[in-house]
């Protein structure tokens, strides 16, 4: 017959070794990882995992003060940082965390009243082509995310607060073919 301590031990050890499966199951396959920390001071992905792109854009001081370690985006159409067609980018289910920080609200463009921060596209056209995107929502002065399947199919959720301008902001959407949850933290 067991005793209290033979129990406690057991369920001790049971819990031990659940969180130990669950975190060995839960750990990040970091073949699927990309970095862009710009803390070498380049315009680049930390682990050359993919080639990217820099058009019209800066290095900048990022949110610890740390010189040349946030990249600036100059809010024109020829500003972006390109990403490529890599298939590290095309995963059925991922996570994009960022630190973003407005300095204005851009007035240019047509279409939906919105400051892209990040946009992927899901095929050809300019109607419904958001495979998941970040912008800063002109209208109701939020941070929000995107993703379309078709015209019958788009998902948009947008932060409980408006954004201030010259703050930065921790963004988090987390996406699979079923749900997408965002976050925004300031």
């Amino acid at each position: 017959m067991p005793t209290k301590t033979h129990i406690k031990i057991r369920t001790l050890f049971f819990i031990v070794c659940f969180i130990h499966l669950f975190c060995a199951i839960a750990q990040t396959d970091t073949n699927y990882v990309l970095n862009f920390n710009f803390n070498e001071h380049q315009i680049k992905e930390a682990d050359d995992k993919i080639i990217i792109k820099p058009v019209g854009v800066s290095l900048v001081d990022d949110r610890f003060g740390n010189k040349q370690s946030a990249l600036y985006l100059h809010g024109n159409p020829y500003s972006y940082l390109n990403l490529g067609t890599s298939k590290l980018l095309k995963q059925k289910t991922g996570t994009i965390s960022l630190w973003v920080n407005l300095d204005r609200r851009v007035y240019t463009g047509k279409g939906y009243d919105c400051n892209p921060i990040i946009l992927t596209k899901n095929g050809p056209g300019n109607d419904f082509f958001c495979a998941y995107g970040l912008f800063y929502d002109c209208n109701s002065r939020r941070f929000a995310t995107i993703t379309h399947k078709d015209s019958t199919k788009d998902v948009i959720i947008s932060s409980l607060d408006e954004a201030l301008f010259n703050k930065w902001y921790h963004l988090v959407v987390t996406t699979n073919n079923n749900y997408v949850t965002f976050l925004c933290k300031r």
